[in-house]
């Protein structure tokens, strides 16, 4: 039998497998937490930064911003995923991820099928500040597979990791 851990989330006690990432765990125990670029099937990333949570481990005096794809669950952790620092943190990262991404949600292809279209009407701020105009890029080809249209593009690197770890090309 694998060893398991125990830690706090939100105040609540999870029991998972010594070696399980937080946000699998959160996951596995149906604790939503917003991610893009967290893949089960690829590599952690981390880049993203939507599934930030505040983590405080026995030994530290206060909790603080960690992504929790690549955070290791301990033993006597302690994790929260709804304080007011996450959810700032979340409307800033989100901010961030469409200062590049056309707003034109109604005549998209995903239109209503879109996690982050889900995820910005939940997290993100009403009004950017990010007022420059966005770029224009064309499509690229990432070979039999995938087609990557990089005006939609967040930099989440699924598709890439997809090709490299998946498919094989």
């Amino acid at each position: 039998m694998s060893e398991r851990i125990t830690f706090k989330v939100n105040g609540k006690p999870i029991t998972v497998p010594k070696g399980t990432r937080v946000l699998e765990a959160l996951r596995q125990n149906g604790i939503p937490v917003p991610h893009y670029c967290y893949h089960p099937k690829l590599s952690v990333a981390g880049n993203c930064r939507l599934c930030m949570v505040e983590a405080k481990g026995p030994n530290d005096k206060a909790p603080r911003l960690q992504i929790s794809c690549s955070l290791p669950a301990a033993e006597g952790m302690e994790v929260f995923t709804e304080t007011e620092t996450v959810a700032q943190a979340r409307r800033g990262v989100l901010e961030f991820l469409l200062t590049n991404h056309p707003l034109d949600c109604p005549i998209c292809d995903r239109v209503g099928e879109c996690r982050l279209q889900d995820y910005a009407f939940q997290y993100a701020p009403p009004h950017s500040r990010y007022v420059e105009e966005k770029r224009v890029h064309r499509y690229q080809d990432l070979g039999p597979h995938v087609e990557r249209d990089m005006d939609r593009c967040i930099i989440c690197t699924r598709c890439t990791r997809f090709m490299e770890e998946i498919a094989n090309y």
